[in-house]
């Protein structure tokens, strides 16, 4: 016998994704946007329902991208050598 929470169920979900460059990236995402109710698994005589309607907006850089990898290699061998002094200072060799 199959009941209403093992029937067939369409869900929405949405994106958009926007990027500036190598360095940052920004997303508006959207999930379950119609609110769909549900059992998303069960055991024995426990249910768990579905996670109700998200959204939100998620932000990052990326530091380490191959341009990136570059500029920061350049970078480091462009850089002078840092060493602890004895004293406990920091002195740079050159």
């Amino acid at each position: 016998m199959c009941l209403a929470d093992c029937l067939p169920r369409t869900l929405l979900n949405a994106s958009l994704a926007l990027r500036g460059g190598k360095l940052w990236h920004a997303e508006l995402y959207g999930s379950n946007l119609g609110n769909e109710l549900y059992v998303a698994g069960k055991t024995a005589n426990i249910q768990y329902r579905a996670a109700p309607r998200q959204f939100g907006v998620r932000v990052g850089a990326d530091f380490l991208s191959q341009g990136n990898r570059r500029e920061i290699h350049r970078m480091c061998k462009a850089a002078q050598p840092v060493t602890l002094a004895a004293g406990g200072g920091l002195r740079t060799a050159g």
